[in-house]
């Protein structure tokens, strides 16, 4: 629930209003993110998730909410897989040896566990990344990336325990491909002029708002780890 929430964070260089007085109560279901303004979707869904406090009003959670899972800077640094393993599941209370045994199944390589992340190839930390989520029993998961689609043995695994997981439970998802949208979402929360809205069409809503790249998804853009992106420490952390 958001409560008269007022949100100015810093996006590429720029300070933006995104929320102004902003209030809603947000019920358990599947919800696609959309707005003309893909660019702004990391930012908001820092406000959601709690990745950052509003500069006013506030945003009340109840249940276990996911971190924003998809990523790219989430998975990095000098710390081996199985540290990183460890480290998580100390913070949210996982069983060490079932997470590591799952994460172990699912990963196409998982003897990269061994080693250190930054010598991770970009398939590895992705597959870990996603894998690593599925682990916590999340009340919400929330997604700001694609979903894996590639016709392999990992995005098989993964997508079959996913729709296990979320079974029951709710979603937020942020992506550009229209196809994840509608198939895994059955409403829109739409942001537009400072304020979130829900809608019950979700199909108009992606005519709508067509979702396409941003600038942070871009090849030439900085990305999630620019050193231009205002909210780049914090929306690639965990804590």
């Amino acid at each position: 629930m958001l409560e008269n929430v007022l949100d100015v964070p810093r996006i590429f260089g720029d300070s933006h209003v995104l929320l102004e007085d902003a209030s809603l109560v947000l019920p358990i279901g599947r919800y696609a993110l959309l707005s003309a303004n893909p660019e702004y979707h990391p930012a908001l869904i820092n406000i959601l998730t709690g990745l950052r406090t509003p500069r006013r009003g506030f945003v009340y959670r109840t249940g276990f909410i996911s971190w924003p899972i998809g990523r790219a800077g989430f998975v990095r640094g000098k710390l081996t897989g199985i540290q990183m393993t460890k480290f998580i599941c100390s913070l949210y209370g996982i069983d060490y040896t079932a997470c590591l045994n799952f994460i172990s199944e699912i990963m196409t390589a998982p003897e990269f566990l061994q080693k250190r992340i930054a010598e991770w190839p970009s398939y590895v930390r992705l597959e870990y990344t996603f894998s690593i989520a599925l682990v916590p029993a999340f009340d919400m998961f929330v997604i700001d990336a694609n979903i894996p689609i590639e016709e392999t043995r990992f995005s098989r695994l993964w997508r079959s325990v996913f729709e296990d997981r979320i079974v029951g439970n709710g979603l937020i998802l942020s992506t550009f491909r229209e196809d994840q949208l509608i198939d895994y979402c059955t409403k829109a929360l739409v942001h537009e002029q400072g304020k979130f809205w829900i809608d019950d069409d979700l199909e108009a809503c992606i005519r709508r708002y067509p979702p396409r790249q941003s600038r942070a998804e871009q090849p030439s853009g900085e990305g999630l780890d620019g050193a231009d992106f205002g909210d780049s420490a914090e929306a690639d952390g965990l804590l």
